[in-house]
């Protein structure tokens, strides 16, 4: 009897450590997948870095009229947004839709979102539209966010509506 309590002990840790060096290939193996894509994106020379990593694309600038205010912390922001993951599984959409009677906006205090998204809203104006390059470390880092794998760059193009 205690042989075969030993033995089935041994296979459920057995079985438990193969998940686990599983898991850790995966991730390990997104976070290459990253760290190889931002090292390429940066060479484009339209993208800017931060100093925290966060990569940014100008995809329309702010009209002249516009360009006197930026948000801060305590702003609240009206934005649009669509987002994606490096291998375009979409994960935000509030795209303009015809059949809809109002613009569907995301509205959010800066300091209550994702730490990348907040730095690269802080850096636009009213009207500006920019695609967001956010590494894990400025999202959701190794923790799964419902569709959202561990360790996902995520792709937010976003426009700055209004901020108050």
């Amino acid at each position: 009897m205690p042989i075969a309590i030993i033995t089935v002990a041994l296979i459920i840790f057995a079985v438990a450590a193969w998940i686990a060096l599983s898991k850790y290939s995966r991730n390990g193996k997104a976070q290459k997948q990253s760290q190889d894509f931002l090292a390429k994106n940066q060479q484009n020379p339209h993208v800017h870095t931060t100093s925290s990593g966060l990569q940014y694309l100008v995809l329309k600038p702010a009209k002249p009229r516009d360009q006197f205010m930026l948000p801060q912390t305590d702003s609240t922001i009206c934005i649009r947004c669509h987002g994606t993951l490096l291998d375009g599984t979409p994960i935000e959409n509030t795209a303009y839709n015809p059949s809809s009677p109002t613009e569907q906006l995301l509205t959010f205090t800066l300091r209550d979102m994702l730490p990348g998204l907040a730095e690269g809203i802080a850096l636009m104006q009213i009207g500006e539209e920019a695609r967001f390059f956010i590494p894990s470390e400025l999202a959701y880092g190794a923790h799964r966010e419902g569709n959202i794998p561990p360790h996902s760059i995520l792709i937010l193009d976003v426009k700055l509506v209004d901020f108050y």
